[in-house]
């Protein structure tokens, strides 16, 4: 299969580059043309995209309406076209125009006849990621300082980088019909920012630590939900706990650190 992936060169799409590499063809189109061989420069804002001849694209930078009205009419119409989108669109009030712009996109796609399917994916996490989510918690409590948080127990929902991938794999080899379908990609169960504390405490061996309410905080002061049934019945995922997730994390920024 020949694969083209927009973006691709940070975190989850190095993930996934992995999972697809050794038994399929993988074009990587990004802005500063990192990411391995067979990487194609290109500025959305800017170029032209030449599609013709892949099988799936996957668009992993797409964050406004804009930029998709550019690349539409680059995407063949029997082209399988996988737009990462975000489960910050139920959430429009906390995540504003981020938010806008991607169910904008989503709207947009649906009066077209692209054979699309959207994913919606909830807080990515894991070693690597250019969003430091986790570092940030650990760096505070390692370092004694204070921790800057919204609601401590609001809902939230943190999904395995590795799982994202490994979601998105069976979606672009899938050999079934997916125009139209939408995919929530999150863990079975929501978790609260004091149970990521808690579990990094006890990783650590740290005792003690303090917090102070932000509007700034890592994660919004609002709860944040997703819905998993069905990637899960369709596809036969299983996601990695909570625990799981922060555990590997502690270990990997212990052997590097």
């Amino acid at each position: 299969m020949k694969i083209a992936i927009i973006g691709g060169n940070r975190f989850t799409g190095k993930r996934l580059v992995e999972k697809l590499v050794n038994s399929h063809k993988v074009t990587l189109f990004n802005r500063s043309a990192s990411g391995g061989s067979n990487v194609v420069k290109f500025d959305r804002d800017v170029d032209n995209i030449n599609l013709n001849g892949f099988d799936c694209v996957v668009d992993m930078c797409l964050y406004t309406l804009e930029q998709f009205k550019l690349i539409k009419k680059s995407i063949p119409a029997q082209v399988r076209y996988i737009f990462v989108s975000s489960g910050a669109v139920r959430y429009k009030d906390t995540f504003g125009s981020y938010a806008i712009e991607k169910e904008s996109i989503e709207k947009e796609l649906k009066n077209t006849d692209l054979n699309y399917t959207i994913v919606r994916p909830s807080h990515i996490v894991g070693y690597g990621s250019h969003i430091k989510r986790l570092e940030y918690f650990i760096d505070r409590l390692v370092d004694g300082e204070s921790i800057k948080v919204g609601d401590k127990n609001y809902p939230i929902n943190l999904v395995d980088v590795d799982d994202v991938a490994e979601c998105l794999k069976s979606i672009i080899l899938s050999p079934k019909n997916l125009r139209g379908k939408t995919y929530e990609i999150g863990n079975d169960t929501e978790t609260t920012v004091n149970e990521v504390i808690n579990i990094l405490k006890k990783e650590l061996e740290i005792e003690e630590h303090t917090t102070r309410e932000s509007d700034k905080a890592i994660f919004p002061n609002e709860p944040f939900e997703t819905d998993n049934k069905n990637i899960k019945m369709e596809f036969g995922m299983k996601f990695r706990n909570i625990n799981y997730i922060v555990k590997s994390f502690v270990e990997r920024w212990k052997n590097e650190n």
